[in-house]
């Protein structure tokens, strides 16, 4: 349960949605390897078995995402997703303390800040997001450049782009890809 009067922070739809999604590679309907790129063996996962737009475990049944498991369209892929995101969502709502809630002219939590934190823990998932230094010092009120210096940590160096990405979300509020190019949102929400 949270610790203060936000009940829920939430993904900004369409953008947030959209711009994860892409962070994660698109939606994928049969089951593949999330592995490191540095591994040279095809036939074993040395990683995670990851399906739909970056889901490592069905929701319903807590299972991992194994081996040959495939969703049958983009419309089951969607719910999944969105069904996996509420875990993320509520992990960084139940992180953020109540002196992280405003932010600098002592207004609400803006959409590209938590966007950012619930992409951010999307990656490395709710245990380790609770404990990192990142929401340490959001919830410290330490400037936004702090928290996003604390997020620039990665062991894998194929995640340098995306933590740009996430930092520049945090930071500039500007939804981009790996390569900087900003995301464009039409009209009808594609």
């Amino acid at each position: 349960m949270p610790r203060h009067p936000i009940s829920m922070v939430k993904l900004s739809v369409p953008i947030g949605r959209k711009w994860l999604s892409m962070l994660e590679g698109g939606v994928r309907l049969d089951a593949y390897c999330d592995k490191h790129p540095s591994s040279k063996c095809p036939v074993e996962c040395d990683g995670v078995w990851t399906i739909g737009v970056g889901s490592t475990y069905w929701p319903d049944s807590g299972e991992p995402v194994r081996r040959g498991d495939r969703i049958a369209t983009n419309e089951i892929a969607d719910t999944l997703f969105s069904e996996v995101l509420k875990d993320f969502e509520s992990g960084v709502s139940d992180a953020i303390e109540p002196n992280g809630i405003l932010i600098r002219s002592g207004g609400p939590l803006v959409h590209h800040v938590t966007d950012a934190l619930i992409a951010f823990c999307f990656n490395i998932g709710v245990p380790r997001f609770k404990k990192s230094t990142a929401i340490s010092r959001f919830n410290k009120n330490f400037p936004m450049s702090a928290v996003a210096d604390a997020m620039s940590w990665y062991k894998n160096p194929g995640l340098k782009s995306r933590r740009d990405a996430e930092i520049r979300c945090l930071i500039e509020g500007v939804y981009s890809d790996q390569s900087g190019k900003k995301l464009t949102i039409h009209t009808n929400g594609v």
